[in-house]
């Protein structure tokens, strides 16, 4: 959750940090991060959200600060926050300041020696809705293509529509391709609509780039798989959104799309990282946002094999006989 850049002689600051229990450290070192543009690398390639940056000889010069009694000397203690991550930063923030207070009790009965200010990590000029588009795209292909799926299905086959399909030429991979193709014009018209009102509306920026495309037909497909799969179980027609909500409401809230895995209890981050929604999301942040293309890469690779997956078992179990 949290990155300190760390030079010799920090030990106590990194064992008070790690006893939070809330924020997780790891250190940095000055052969990973030499340079500013070092560090800026670091960053995108291992999509940190926060990172602290202290001063080479911090603690000389502390105790020069408060030898000569000067708050002024003190050096200063750099947050770099990334500011779509309101939740994580006001933690992370309730946190460090805890810490100065109990160091500059200790230190200097109260007085502001250690003291820390804060900047924005992503050097680009990013609002809130940039960062928020992915996951609204990513929520918008999820229940096109489940509630897409299933309730089409349902209504072909409660009409008998589906059993006649047995006396054509199509098989079922067929058929199966030709609806998850239908969902992924849906999805890509869905996206274009949510881009277009975030360009005009918000004046939003963000990257186009292979990955926003290649991540919205997997999770088209992907979620169309699931609707297929809810199809073969569900055979009423009226409990067939029930059904669908049972699959994306979880997924919507636990998935970190728009509430930050850290403020989850430990056992629900584990969850959250089993639901495909997590992996939507984070590719499209990784792709559109923070321009990490490794990130994209595994996640766009694990949506892609997960839509593999479902779809291989969704024409395995999809049958055209009524229940």
């Amino acid at each position: 959750m949290f990155t300190l850049l760390s030079k010799l002689g920090y030990d106590a600051l990194y064992e008070h940090l790690n006893q939070t229990g809330v924020i997780e450290v790891d250190i940095v070192t000055d052969q990973e991060a030499a340079t500013e543009q070092d560090l800026y690398r670091y960053v995108d390639r291992n999509t940190l959200k926060s990172v602290m940056l202290i001063p080479e000889n911090y603690s000389v010069g502390l105790a020069v600060a408060l030898i000569g009694q000067d708050a002024r000397l003190a050096p200063n203690i750099t947050l770099l926050l990334d500011q779509s991550e309101m939740q994580r930063n006001n933690i992370i923030m309730s946190v460090m300041e805890q810490l100065a207070s109990r160091y500059n009790l200790m230190l200097a009965g109260g007085s502001r020696f250690v003291h820390f200010n804060t900047s924005d990590l992503i050097q680009e000029d990013f609002g809130f809705i940039d960062f928020f588009l992915p996951g609204v795209i990513a929520l918008t292909v999820m229940t096109n293509s489940v509630f897409g799926i299933v309730e089409t299905n349902l209504r072909l086959r409660k009409r008998g529509i589906l059993r006649k399909l047995v006396t054509t030429p199509f098989t079922r991979s067929e058929w199966l391709m030709a609806k998850m193709l239908y969902m992924l014009f849906t999805s890509f018209l869905s996206t274009s609509v949510v881009l277009a009102v975030g360009i005009l509306v918000w004046n939003i920026s963000f990257k186009f780039n292979a990955y926003l495309f290649i991540l919205v037909v997997a999770a088209s497909f992907a979620f169309a798989g699931i609707g297929m799969l809810l199809t073969r179980f569900v055979t009423d027609e009226e409990t067939a959104p029930a059904a669908a909500n049972a699959v994306t409401f979880p997924q919507m809230f636990l998935s970190g799309i728009f509430f930050q895995l850290e403020t989850m209890p430990g056992f629900l981050q584990v969850i959250a990282k089993f639901m495909p929604l997590y992996y939507v999301g984070e590719g499209l942040r990784d792709a559109m946002i923070y321009g990490n293309m490794e990130g994209a890469l595994f996640n766009t690779m694990v949506v892609v094999i997960f839509a593999v997956i479902v779809f291989a078992a969704g024409v395995a179990i999809t049958s055209w006989k009524e229940k």
